[in-house]
Parts: C-alpha cells; structure tokens; sequence
C-alpha cells in the first residue's frame, strides 16, 4: 500500500497540460538534473536524473528505487524521446530493470497521435503487440478532460475526469467498470504554490505549472486503499530565482495512523 500511495503521489506531481498559445507559465530556465526523495531511517527511496537535448527538451529520464535495506530494487529509464515540429510528445522507449531475478524485466514503445481535441496513446511491446491505449479528450484550452483506457483485448478498464485551474490539475476522479456500467473508485484533490514547477516538461503530456503543496486522495474502494483517505503537504525550499530546491512531505492515512515523513531535493545543471 505504501508503495501504490509514493507511485501515485510521484504520478500526481508530474501530471501536465501542454503548452498554449496564450498561456502565461512561467518560462524555465534552469533544467533539473536530479530529484531525491528520502526518509530519516531509510535514506534514499528515489533518485530521478534528466538529460536533455539541444532544443532543452527532456531527451532521457533515469529512475532508480530502493529497499530498505538500501539496496536497489529497480531501475526506469525513459529514453530515445521525440517531439513533433510544435513541440508535442511524439514518442518514447520505456524500460524497466528489476534487481530482483524472479520479476520480469519491462520494454515498452509509446506512441502518441493527434486529432484536434483527442490525444491518442498507444504502447507496444517487443513483439509490436498493443498493450494498451489510451484517448485523451481535451477542452477548449487543450487541458485534458477525461481519459479512458483499453486493455490489449481492447476492454475498458477505466475512465478519469480531470478539473484544471489555470494551468494547474486539481482533481482527478477515477472511475471503473462493473456490471451495472462504472464505479467511482478514487479521487485526488491537489493545491499548488505560484513558483516555477521545475519539472514541467516531462514525459507526460500534460504537466502542472506550479508545485504541489497539498494532496488528497479518497480511495472509495476496498481493492484501492480500504475506503482511505491518504493526505499529503509540503514544504518547498526555493532558491533565489524561486525554483524549489528542498522539500518536507508528510502523508497521513486513515488505516495507518502513524505520520510518514520524506525529504526531497532538486539539483540543476548549470547554465
């Protein structure tokens, strides 16, 4: 359960919306070159390196987790990244390394397609075969309204409903099918400081401008978290320029009454 809530919260603050003709995001100009997040008795959790290209578009991400024991448990990599002539997501190669023998070892190629207000995403895997894809229906402003995803076999599998602010996502509910059509099975509730989200332009398509500094997911199932509310703050760091450069984040579930507390921090490449 833990490690669902850290997968989904690292989801949540990565999560964006393109670029727009007027939009007023702030213009980067510094360029993360890593983000760690640890604990007091464990230490590092999570290491994240950037690279990118001459046009300063993320061209490679590397991702490293670890056990508590320090040792390493995976490694992700995001690689061979292209973009189309108007700066959109084109594609990507995902892989991911398991330090454990009996897990299986993950290559993935995505693609994406545009048609004026839809977004469609589809990955492959080694063999060419669909894994799955994915319709994104956009507003007016190019801000992501709903998404709906298909299994390999082409099944719904399930269906999300976003509420934007600006350029900011502040709620994201997640429905899935049953036999009487779908079921509301989780929702998160996000609030943002007004600094520069340094991590803006990452693989997802459809990132936040500003940081996130609180977070609140309502699991409404059992399967998701035991009909829990897991609620998340934290407090930035910023350097002169305000890009964040440290973190405390704190969550707190309903089910596990002790308070987890992470650290994080953000390096850059020099300019």
């Amino acid at each position: 359960m833990k490690n669902f809530q850290l997968f989904v919260f690292i989801l949540l603050v990565s999560f964006s919306c393109k670029e727009k003709e007027n939009d007023t995001t702030p213009i980067i100009k510094k360029y993360v070159a890593e983000r760690n997040i640890n604990t007091a008795d464990q230490g590092a959790i999570y290491k994240k390196r950037y690279e990118y290209n001459s046009e300063n578009q993320i061209s490679r991400t590397t991702e490293e987790t670890f056990r508590q024991n320090g040792e390493l448990a995976s490694t992700e990599e995001y690689y061979d990244i292209q973009f189309t002539s108007d700066n959109k997501i084109k594609s990507y190669k995902r892989k991911v390394d398991y330090a454990t023998s009996n897990s299986f070892d993950i290559n993935e190629f995505v693609t994406y397609s545009y048609d004026n207000l839809t977004v469609f995403e589809t990955m492959t895997d080694d063999n060419k075969e669909v894994v799955y894809t994915i319709v994104y229906k956009l507003n007016q402003d190019l801000t992501p309204k709903t998404e709906v995803y298909h299994d390999f076999d082409g099944n719904f599998r399930y269906r999300k409903e976003f509420t934007w602010e600006g350029t900011n996502l502040i709620l994201t509910k997640t429905f899935y099918p049953d036999t009487d059509g779908f079921f509301l099975g989780m929702e998160s509730q996000h609030t943002y400081d007004d600094k520069v989200n340094p991590v803006h332009n990452p693989i997802s398509i459809f990132p936040s401008s500003n940081n996130i500094i609180s977070a609140t997911n309502i699991y409404h199932e059992a399967q998701f978290g035991q009909y829990s509310t897991l609620k998340v703050t934290r407090e930035y760091t910023y350097d002169e320029d305000n890009y964040p450069i440290q973190y405390t984040e704190t969550r707190l579930s309903e089910n596990e009454p002790q308070v987890e507390v992470f650290s994080g921090e953000y390096s850059y490449y020099d300019n």
